[in-house]
């Protein structure tokens, strides 16, 4: 994998001087006269249903957006806790990543590979041209227990200023809360009419950061690459393909296992043998996609495919530990029609999913599976609209001495009512199924022939998931001004996942046996309100939820799921002048008192935000951030952080004052 990785990077960087040097020969002659603005579509963060908050490219870069927890500050529905780099975990509506469908540009992201390491997408926010993370609703993909995160990356004919064939924007930004250093650079051109071509490189260099009122989280510093390189054939004909490869980079010096991994701070003083000395680590990931897809005129033709390879690995320089890796390909095919007549519709799609992850160490290989089928319809009669579809998936899973194989019928149903044309109430139930379980790769080698499933007492079944939801949507026009939108959303949601495989006592702890956990529970509220104009937004989310198993609060659980307190988020921009945008971010959460009997009650806070960007006038091209997130230094921890008896909760970044610099030519 060192090797692709090599390749890729060599291959980037000379890329990228060869169309710097094309672009210094033709950019004189090609530049507009016309300010770049690298408006691109909107980025989606959903909750089926629920109104759509739009995240464009401007918000990332008004918040200067450097890592994925960045990406979701404006959504309450996602949360990113765990202090540094190493520990941290993305959740959606409690459900954690593990249990989730994550792709980029339709490749799936492994799974975790030692602790939680490897499980979270990291990819430059620069890149991103949309983002999906559905709850509900739908088919979402293998292995989608708690829901899907889909992120989409931009095209070369996105970033070019209209009349132009070749361009590029280069970057540079410092953070003051962990001293870091970020730069990035992309080339982008068209080969005639179709074919569009971008490279791109970034990097940043993240000293231990500080957190409020001024105390260092020692070890929690890292350096992170990412080099991205995608062809885009568009509008030829009915067709676009896509190839995209990207490849992310992320190192630095933690403990490999015990709490210090889990919660992301080291006891004091630190040991001086044992899990919890701090080695360097590395982790690499490769994703390869090939999309195509075709829409032409005949309603009996939407097809979608997708073919991929995603690599991941977790290594150890100058440390005998073993390198983990995973190696996954895939692919996903699908076709939609349309019939329509006086006063109804139908959609129907068809589709098939295939992936096969190969998971090692040096001291052993094992496999999963998943072959999978589906049908899915929507039909629209007068102002109802229901929702009916069902997915078949065959899977093995191999634990080396336990394996695991079967398969299982998936159903969901939907409906919605359309009280007015602004108005809306909506219903969905839905299940889905998986094998490869929650136990990360490098655990399964306390595996032995004498251990056991659930304890001796019956064999190991698969997972499973079932969700509903409900609730009422408005979205309306011209409400207050000329030309504005407003729009509300109100829904509860219910998810439970059953039977999470799991080894327990942790990966230290030899394995006895594999087991089905007991089912989890996390019900809940979101709320959605947003009202905007030309010069104005503003947009409110709250999400309030309970997480409990068997009855009793859980907390957070490695790999499962997490509680949090009521949290509030509230983003505004204003665009003052042509030149000018101004932004501000509240968010509040309040304490967490439904924790477990041993563990402490999470503390509420309130943290502000605020951003300005200014495009030069004299300049052409040169844009100007500041951003100032935690305003006033609060010193606080995420409620989705790991607790930890021996060293307690890592607390997350104190005042974070952002400046960069972005020319565009």
């Amino acid at each position: 994998m060192k090797q692709s990785i090599t390749s890729l990077t060599g291959f980037s960087l000379t890329s990228m001087a060869l169309a710097i040097g094309f672009i210094a020969q033709a950019g004189a002659a090609e530049r507009s006269a016309t300010e770049m603005s690298n408006n691109l579509p909107t980025m989606e963060v959903t909750g089926s249903q629920l109104n759509n908050k739009g995240i464009d490219q401007a918000t990332l870069q008004r918040q200067q957006a450097s890592s994925m927890r960045d990406v979701f500050n404006t959504d309450s529905s996602v949360n990113i806790g765990g202090g540094g780099v190493n520990a941290q975990r993305i959740y959606l509506n409690g459900v954690e990543g593990t249990n989730l469908n994550i792709t980029i540009d339709g490749a799936r992201q492994g799974r975790s590979l030692f602790q939680h390491r490897g499980g979270l997408t990291g990819i430059d926010p620069a890149l991103l041209k949309r983002v999906e993370a559905k709850t509900s609703g739908g088919q979402q993909g293998p292995g989608a227990l708690g829901g899907s995160i889909k992120f989409e990356t931009v095209d070369a004919q996105d970033l070019l200023e209209e009349g132009s064939v070749v361009g590029a924007r280069v970057r540079a930004g410092y953070a003051s809360a962990d001293s870091s250093k970020q730069g990035g650079a992309s080339v982008y051109g068209k080969v005639g009419d179709k074919l569009g071509l971008l490279v791109h490189a970034a990097g940043a260099d993240r000293d231990d950061y500080r957190t409020g009122g001024g105390e260092e989280v020692l070890r929690s510093a890292s350096d992170d690459r990412d080099y991205f390189i995608k062809a885009s054939l568009l509008d030829l004909g009915d067709h676009q393909v896509r190839l995209s490869l990207n490849s992310h980079e992320s190192s630095g010096i933690y403990a490999r296992g015990s709490s210090g991994s889990d919660a992301g701070i080291l006891p004091d003083p630190l040991p001086t043998s044992g899990p919890s000395v701090p080695i360097s680590q590395e982790i690499e990931r490769n994703s390869y996609s090939l999309d195509h897809r075709y829409q032409p005129a005949s309603p009996w033709l939407d097809w979608r495919a997708n073919v991929y390879l995603s690599e991941n690995e977790v290594s150890y320089p100058s440390s005998t530990a073993t390198p983990i890796s995973t190696e996954e390909q895939g692919f996903a095919l699908s076709n939609s029609l349309l019939l329509e007549q006086a006063n109804w519709w139908l959609k129907s799609t068809l589709g098939m999913d295939y992936l096969s992850e190969d998971s090692k160490t040096s001291a052993f290989k094992v496999n999963s599976e998943n072959k999978g089928v589906y049908l899915q319809n929507e039909l629209g009669w007068m102002d109802l609209t229901f929702s009916l579809g069902a997915r078949l998936d065959d899977y093995t899973a191999d634990y080396r001495f336990v394996q695991l194989s079967d398969s299982d019928i998936s159903p969901n149903f939907g409906i919605k009512y359309a009280i007015t044309p602004e108005l809306s109430i909506f219903a969905n139930q839905e299940e889905a199924v998986r094998a490869s379980g929650i136990v990360p790769v490098g655990w399964l080698s306390r595996m032995s022939e004498a251990t056991l499933q659930n304890n001796g007492n019956r064999p190991l079944e698969s997972e499973k998931s079932e969700k509903q939801e409900l609730g009422v949507n408005y979205l309306s026009q011209g409400v207050l001004t000329e030309g504005d939108q407003l729009s509300f959303g109100l829904a509860y949601f219910a998810t439970e996942l059953d039977g999470l495989i799991e080894i327990p006592g942790g990966g230290m702890s030899p394995g006895t046996s594999i087991n089905n956990a007991e089912a989890i529970e996390i019900t809940g509220w979101r709320l959605s309100l947003g009202w905007a104009n030309s010069d104005l937004s503003s947009q409110f989310s709250f999400n309030s939820k309970n997480v409990e198993q068997q009855g009793e609060d859980i907390g957070v659980v490695r790999r499962a799921a997490a509680a949090m307190g009521d949290q509030f988020v509230w983003d505004t921009r204003w665009q003052t002048t042509q030149a000018l945008q101004l932004g501000y971010t509240l968010n509040a959460v309040a304490r967490l008192k439904d924790v477990p009997a041993n563990q402490p009650e999470r503390a509420g806070y309130v943290t502000h935000s605020l951003q300005a960007e200014y495009k030069l006038q004299q300049l052409e091209g040169l844009t100007l951030n500041l951003a100032v997130h935690n305003l006033f230094d609060k010193n606080y921890a995420d409620h989705t952080s790991l607790y930890s008896s021996s060293t307690g909760i890592v607390a997350e970044p104190g005042r974070d004052i952002r400046v960069a610099a972005t020319y565009a030519f």
